[in-house]
C-alpha cells in the first residue's frame, strides 16, 4: 500500500484492501495492527466462517462491478470441500461426488441438484464412503456423520 501511495497516487486513491479471515484470533490481531497503521482508512477486515460460505449461508464476496483481485493465500484452501451424509434408509455413511450426466440421466441415490460447468451437466450424488481421509476424520469426530442431512467436513 505504501508503494502505491508513493509511486501511483492515482491508483492508491481508488484502491480498497479487504482482508478476510476465518480465525477470530488472527482477525483480532490483524485489526490491532491495521488500526495502528497508516493505511487503516483503506483496509477493511472481514471475519467469515468458510463453512458458512460453502453452505451458501453467506456470500464469499458481495456482487460488484468494481474490478477485483482475489489473493487467496490460505483462505480459499480452507473452504470445506468434502460432504458426508448418513443414508436415512440404511444409516450407512456416504460421501458426495460430482458425476457428469446427460440431460435425461436421473440415476439413483440421493441426488441434490444438477448444474452446468464448462458446457457439461453435473449432478451431486451420494455414494458409500471410500475416501480414507474422510474415514479418518469421521472416526476422530463422529459427530460429523451423526445427522441425516448432508454436512460439510473440514479435511485440512
Amino acid at each position: 500500500m505504501s508503494h502505491l501511495q508513493e509511486k501511483h497516487a492515482d491508483v492508491y486513491e481508488r484502491v480498497r484492501y479487504t482482508i478476510m479471515d476465518s480465525s477470530p484470533t488472527l482477525h483480532s490481531l490483524q485489526k490491532t495492527i491495521i488500526q495502528e497503521g497508516c493505511h487503516s482508512e483503506k483496509v477493511e477486515l472481514v471475519l467469515k466462517d468458510m463453512t458458512d460460505v460453502a453452505e451458501n449461508k453467506v456470500p464469499f464476496l458481495s456482487k460488484s462491478n468494481v474490478p477485483t483481485i482475489v489473493i487467496s493465500l490460505e483462505l480459499l484452501d480452507n473452504l470445506p470441500h468434502d460432504k458426508v451424509s448418513k443414508c436415512k434408509r440404511t444409516r450407512v455413511v456416504q460421501q458426495a461426488e460430482l458425476r457428469q450426466t446427460k440431460k435425461r440421466d436421473y440415476g439413483s441415490g440421493m441426488e441434490q441438484e444438477t448444474f452446468l460447468k464448462k458446457g457439461k451437466r453435473w449432478k451431486e450424488v451420494f455414494v458409500p464412503l471410500s475416501d480414507p481421509l474422510l474415514k479418518n476424520v469421521l472416526e476422530t469426530l463422529p459427530s460429523y456423520a451423526g445427522l441425516g442431512s448432508p454436512k460439510w467436513v473440514p479435511t485440512i
